[in-house]
């Protein structure tokens, strides 16, 4: 079993957006580290991951997922038309492999992104890692949680389920191609005690697994739970 997974690189009509960084470079994807690192934690398929580097031409990448079974697309909006792009590519090439999109902006749209778009199988809603997981483990699909399908012509979803982050496993950066090059600007601003916006940071969230009520709380009353859950809450924010 291998699995490619990857960010696009912003479409075409954001590319001359304007940036809050020095650099349009942006560090290895930490979301797509933490679901490379639960495929690997809990798969008993023990598969091969690779995290492809964006910034190679499309057609190169195309090439490099042909013998994949899976690829997994992360969706940011501004990035969606590259998204679709590929995904139309890659199933034109290799109409067996099994293309997943998730990420904020599908999440919203899910029904819509499978009616529009045919070349798309799944659409992942929220929490990816035990939806990937099912898929990789070639579970039922009604068993798989977050998970959009088409059955009989008819687009269905099966539940929703959060991750339990006290089973998420420590991640790196290990199965991300490239990843000297895609690192050397980041260290490098990082040790020169230069201002920190001169490139985009390594994205973290803070916000998973905390319920509609805690959303809503203020900043304090946030760091105030944090303190009292260190067991497991710093791999959601440090």
């Amino acid at each position: 079993m291998k699995i490619a997974l990857i960010q696009p690189n912003l479409s075409e009509n954001y590319q001359n957006q304007r940036q809050a960084y020095g650099s349009l470079n942006r560090p290895p994807e930490t979301g797509l580290a933490v679901l490379s690192a639960y495929i690997k934690e809990y798969s008993k398929k023990n598969p091969e991951v690779e995290i492809l580097d964006p910034n190679q031409n499309i057609d190169l990448i195309n090439d490099q997922v042909i013998n994949s079974d899976i690829l997994g697309l992360s969706d940011w909006f501004s990035n969606h038309d590259t998204c679709m792009d590929l995904a139309k590519k890659v199933k034109l090439k290799s109409p067996d492999l099994k293309i997943v999109i998730g990420g904020p902006n599908v999440s919203m749209i899910p029904k819509e992104i499978l009616a529009n778009h045919p070349y798309i199988d799944y659409v992942v809603s929220r929490d990816g890692e035990d939806a990937l997981l099912g898929l990789v483990e070639n579970k039922s699909i009604k068993n798989i949680p977050n998970l959009w399908y088409r059955e009989n012509g008819k687009i269905r979803f099966t539940n929703q389920s959060y991750t339990n982050l006290k089973n998420m496993p420590i991640w790196n950066f290990e199965n991300f191609q490239n990843l000297d090059d895609r690192l050397d600007e980041y260290l490098s601003a990082q040790k020169s005690g230069l201002d920190p916006w001169l490139i985009p940071p390594l994205t973290l969230f803070s916000f998973r697994g905390w319920g509609k009520e805690e959303i809503k709380t203020n900043l304090s009353s946030i760091n105030r739970r944090l303190h009292r859950t260190p067991k497991y809450d710093y791999l959601r924010v440090e």
